[in-house]
């Protein structure tokens, strides 16, 4: 039986995409907030699933790389706000989940900016 890390990459892929097009619809529809706590629900929730122990491949070495990410403290911190926090904490959220995603992928990923309001005097 040979390995199917690969195959658990690609799913794992296509999970983030799908997710991508759901927070681009909730950052249309109802604003960033949202899509930034769709994307901290979903890092939240792929951060609980074990790491692959009975494999060293390459795809396995990237899924461990990508779920020990998640599991880091930096990254529950900034999930744990869940869509708001400070400007830093939703800055942490949009690049917990662009890094999640460029660790699995191995292409650099668009980290979405943050708008910030200055009150005039």
């Amino acid at each position: 039986m040979g390995c199917h890390c690969s195959e658990k990459l690609k799913k794992l892929v296509q999970e983030a995409q799908s997710k991508d097009k759901e927070i681009t619809e909730a950052n249309r529809e109802d604003g960033p907030y949202w899509g930034r706590m769709v994307a901290s629900n979903f890092l939240s929730e792929v951060g609980k699933r074990p790491l692959i122990t009975k494999c060293n491949c390459r795809s396995a070495q990237r899924i461990n790389t990508a779920l020990r990410y998640l599991k880091g403290k930096s990254v529950k911190s900034a999930i744990a706000e869940s869509g708001g926090g400070t400007i830093l904490d939703r800055l942490s959220q949009n690049t917990a989940y662009a890094t999640y995603k460029k660790i699995l992928t191995d292409k650099p990923q668009k980290v979405e900016p943050v708008g910030v309001m200055i009150i005039g005097r």
